[in-house]
Order: structure tokens, then C-alpha cells, then sequence
């Protein structure tokens, strides 16, 4: 279930430095203490976590986390955050898109040729973005 904007300011507000951004420690201190416990996790597991949720939500890359980026994340609901983690799982080079041979590719390891085929056959460039993809797919 995605949080609500105030929910998302509130837990945001607790949490950030001084900067009033979030940095990889002040990340790992939020799921700690939302935990409160309840998720098992090795010191290991919960650093690989933080790392992927703060690649995740750093959209500008300036390895920090605003409060826009933040509530960006937290509202998607699931599936929109699924599908936007296997766009860039499949784009292999990070390039911001895939190409209809990465697409192929990655497609017919979830389905058979002849519907990869149909599917990229819609695409109309040789490549297509985050956006594109999520409407490919809704």
C-alpha cells in the first residue's frame, strides 16, 4: 500500500540531516526505527537493502534523497515501482531506455517469441523509455 504525501512529510521530516535531505545512514536509521524490530534482517541484508532503495529513489543522482524524490517513491503504488524495477533491470547498459533488442530479449524470457515479437512490433522508434514501457504494460 503506497503512503500518503503527509505520511510521506511526516516520516521525511523525522528522519532527514540538517541539509533537510536523506543520506544513505539517515535511510538505514528510518527503516531501523519504522522496523521497530519486525524484519529480520542480517546488518547485511538491511545495507544491501538501503543501497537499492537509495538508488531507487536519488533520481537526480546527487546521492541524496529530497523530499520530492522521497514522495515519489513512497506513493507509487507496487506494481508501478515493479514495473520501474525490471525497466532497469533489463536496461542492461543504463542508458535510460531499452532497445527493442534488449526488450526482445528480456521478453522472451517471460513469454514466447511470436508475442516478444508482437509487442516490440508496436514500438515505433528502435527503443523506448521508462514511460513508454509503464504504458506498454498497463
Amino acid at each position: 500500500m503506497a503512503l500518503t504525501k503527509a505520511q510521506c512529510r511526516q516520516i521525511f521530516d523525522k528522519f532527514a540531516g540538517p541539509d533537510g535531505l536523506l543520506t544513505p545512514h539517515e535511510l538505514k536509521t528510518a527503516i531501523n526505527s519504522l522496523s521497530a524490530g519486525s524484519c529480520n534482517l542480517t546488518n547485511n541484508e538491511l545495507d544491501q537493502l538501503v543501497v537499492e532503495c537509495f538508488q531507487g529513489m536519488d533520481i537526480d543522482g546527487d546521492h541524496k534523497i529530497s523530499l520530492d524524490e522521497f514522495i515519489n517513491d513512497m506513493t507509487k503504488p507496487a506494481r508501478a515501482k515493479k514495473l520501474e524495477e525490471t525497466f532497469k533491470q533489463w536496461d542492461k547498459d543504463g542508458s535510460g531506455y531499452l532497445s527493442t533488442a534488449e526488450l526482445k530479449v528480456a521478453l522472451m524470457e517471460t513469454m514466447d517469441e511470436e508475442t516478444a515479437k508482437e509487442i516490440c512490433d508496436q514500438i515505433n522508434d528502435d527503443h523506448i523509455t521508462l514511460e513508454q514501457f509503464m504504458i506498454l504494460c498497463n
